[in-house]
């Protein structure tokens, strides 16, 4: 990615990877430190296909801050996933949040 707010060490990440969505062009790229983007965003995204991996429905919600700017400052990512119990025959449903 290039442009004004492109730094030296940025690379193009993606607010959603390609392995959980199809291709969505520049709307799914934005500027973000190398090293962001090889470590702690690609530990959240893991955990988010590890329970798509195990059936699971991954809902989530990832907010660029602030909103408009080439090079946001803060992500703010929040998942949750439905997890299905099933306890001697009854149906429970426990929802697990998760923010980073």
């Amino acid at each position: 990615m290039k442009g004004d707010a492109h730094l030296a060490d940025d690379v193009g990440g993606h607010i959603v990877g390609h392995r959980s969505m199809f291709d969505q062009g520049k709307k799914n790229l934005f500027p973000q430190n190398s090293n962001l983007n090889r470590g702690a965003y690609k530990k959240i995204e893991n955990e988010w296909a590890d329970w798509s991996n195990e059936g699971f429905e991954v809902k989530l919600e990832v907010e660029l801050h602030p909103f408009g700017v080439e090079r946001p400052t803060n992500i703010i990512s929040e998942y949750e996933v439905p997890v299905m119990l099933f306890p001697k025959g009854s149906m429970s449903l426990i929802m697990l949040p998760s923010n980073l």
